[in-house]
């Protein structure tokens, strides 16, 4: 996938607005036959900004959507800081965002090992993967829906088991640019994978993936209660360092995920998990709401640490999973970060109030420690995996840490137990042979598997001493005492 990258800095300076912009600058590549109504529409923008610069800078016809995008962002560039421009900048961003909008080309092209998924037709463009595409593919979601069946999603890829682990077989594959990051499941049947511009979804365990249109609004992650019924996380996006960046919605599909629309839901919706069609638990600004009608209304149920509307560094995230008729486990993490530490309460609810099982102790204030004396699995918080209203396990992450005799391999993904609805902390030591956890899935708290990158970094400087990662399936069979390697990805 192609992107049109365009410093914020120059952008801000010229005085043309960001988000006029961004539709089209996230926008894929445009295909020979398919982008002649973009480029149609940029033509008629570079006759208007011609008029306005007296200047032929702009030549109409060209072929393709991000070429055509190109050449009038240059022009903008050259031009739009001139004040008798800022109409033409106007215009400019308008057509932009138009010609990104409903019924862009199509996003990702990919393979099945059976036969080949059509490319998707997107309802509203194609966005592009927040930030750059990882060069190398890595794995990050896993979900198993018994325990010998289970999905992994890596950036360019979609792996399935039928055996616990033992063997891992390529279901689809598309370019790493497509950045597939998590995947849904409600039986061993049907199946959704989110990626940066698309939607799978599977009716057949994954023997076939095809696309399915998307809102406007990018979907970041989907939950199905019944292979009809779902939601999305919408807009909204998180940043390559994992700090919440606001703008996400809440959206509902009755026909699985064919159509959406928007459910009314407190800002900045971050996670969503539904036991059932009427009772279900939200992540939004960093705290955490309960309904018990469908999402038609919301109640507070914990209020995080975060500033909903305030600037950068006060946003909070909330993530939570459901676990049984009413129960839920949840981790709320932020704002901001000190000294490698990252502010983060683990919580746990049997169905009415929320309880805080532990907390990062170096930057929790005195009352907190006072009322929450268990410490977090790590110094940044990872995914986690609700097993049952009774037991959940989170994976923590320490960047500074690393084992003993192996300095060029920095950072460790450790992982606790919480059992006995949370009442219990049992330290379980390092997921080995990961520094940073993506996600996690366990059938029982003895039974998981989480997924993850290590990079080794050279301790000398000269050819072929770049860093290396690796991106691995763990399995522990024994609540994390041991751990086998069953799949790995990279150099």
């Amino acid at each position: 996938m192609i992107t049109i990258s365009v410093p914020a800095a120059i952008l801000v300076m010229e005085k043309v607005p960001v988000n006029l912009i961004t539709p089209f600058a996230q926008a894929g590549p445009g295909g020979s036959g398919r982008s002649n109504r973009h480029v149609r529409t940029l033509d008629r923008v570079a006759t208007v900004i011609n008029g306005v610069t007296g200047a032929n800078a702009v030549r109409p016809g060209r072929r393709g959507n991000q070429r055509a995008a190109a050449a009038v962002l240059g022009v903008m560039k050259r031009h739009c800081l001139r004040a008798p421009d800022l109409a033409a900048a106007a215009v400019l961003g308008l057509a932009l965002a138009l010609a990104a909008g409903c019924g862009g080309s199509p996003a990702v092209a990919g393979r099945a090992s059976r036969p080949a998924s059509a490319s998707p037709s997107r309802s509203c463009g194609t966005a592009a993967a927040q930030g750059q595409a990882s060069q190398r593919p890595v794995l990050t979601g896993v979900q198993f829906v018994s325990a010998t069946t289970g999905w992994v999603v890596g950036s360019d890829r979609i792996l399935h088991t039928a055996d616990g682990g033992r063997h891992w077989d390529i279901q689809y594959q598309a370019a790493t640019a497509a950045q597939l990051t998590a995947v849904d499941f409600t039986d061993a049947s049907h199946g959704w994978v989110v990626g940066a511009s698309a939607i799978l979804v599977t009716t057949d365990g994954g023997a076939h993936w095809r696309p399915l249109a998307e809102p406007c609004q990018v979907i970041r992650a989907v939950h199905f209660v019944r292979p009809a019924d779902g939601f999305a996380v919408a807009g909204g996006s998180l940043s390559e360092l994992g700090a919440p960046s606001p703008g996400g919605i809440l959206l509902r599909t009755t026909d699985g995920g064919q159509t959406w629309h928007a459910v009314t839901a407190p800002a900045d919706v971050q996670t969503v998990c539904f036991s059932d069609l009427r009772r279900g638990w939200l992540g939004a600004g960093g705290s955490i709401y309960g309904t018990a009608n469908g999402g038609r209304t919301w109640t507070l149920a914990v209020h995080g640490p975060g500033r909903p509307g305030g600037p950068a560094g006060s946003h909070a995230f909330a993530e939570v999973e459901c676990a049984g008729p009413a129960a839920g486990w949840a981790e709320l993490s932020g704002p901001g970060a000190a000294l490698s530490h990252m502010p983060q309460i683990g919580y746990h609810t049997s169905g009415r109030t929320w309880q805080p099982i532990f907390a990062e102790q170096y930057t929790a204030g005195p009352s907190l420690r006072r009322q929450v004396r268990a410490d977090s699995p790590g110094v940044y918080p990872g995914p986690f995996s609700a097993v049952s209203p009774d037991d959940a396990v989170f994976v923590g992450y320490c960047g500074p840490c690393s084992l003993p005799g192996t300095p060029q391999l920095q950072g460790t993904a450790p992982m606790d137990l919480a059992a006995h609805g949370g009442t219990m902390l049992l330290r379980r030591g390092l997921v080995a042979r990961l520094a940073v956890a993506s996600g996690a899935a366990f059938v029982t708290a003895e039974d998981g598997w989480v997924v993850g990158t290590q990079t080794s970094y050279p301790l000398t400087s000269g050819p072929g001493s770049a860093p290396k990662t690796v991106s691995r399936i763990m399995h522990t069979a024994d609540g994390g005492r041991t751990w086998q390697v069953q799949y790995a990805l990279g150099p």
